[in-house]
């Protein structure tokens, strides 16, 4: 996005989140590429609310979802965090938020994970939820 050929108004932080040094309601576009599902493996909160107060009134929301199908006895997530991986939650948490859905795209299941997805157990299937939308004043 940096490299493009029209110049836009982009800022690339890293950050933790919840303290991320911007002005209040200053995010036309919130990309939430499984930053929120990375974040939930250690807290229960679910980050989008956590940073709701930068987001502009008409604020556009591009965001993919880790998804678990279910949880084997010995998963690494904690129970109370579960949440934020299961499809109905995720959708409410948005909505809740005052998104519209614009798109969405559910993957198909994946029942073993590569070097960079350790989180998976033996029996547990993952699924990938793409959401797009926005909402208005």
């Amino acid at each position: 996005m940096e490299k493009a050929e029209k110049r836009k108004g982009i800022l690339f932080i890293c950050c933790d989140f919840p303290r991320i040094p911007l002005k209040t309601q200053s995010v036309d576009v919130l990309y939430d590429f499984i930053g929120t599902s990375n974040f939930s493996f250690e807290h229960r909160e679910f980050l989008l609310r956590l940073v709701e107060w930068l987001l502009k009134t008409e604020a556009e929301l591009l965001g993919s979802y880790i998804i678990f199908q279910n949880f084997s006895p010995d998963n690494m997530v904690p129970v109370d965090f579960r949440p934020n991986f299961q499809i109905h939650s995720v959708k409410k948490q948005i909505e809740e938020l005052g998104f519209i859905k614009e798109a969405e795209y559910t993957s198909g299941i994946v029942t073993k994970g590569g070097i960079y997805e350790n989180y998976f157990r033996s029996g547990e299937q993952v699924l990938n939820y793409s959401f797009a939308g926005k909402r208005s004043g």
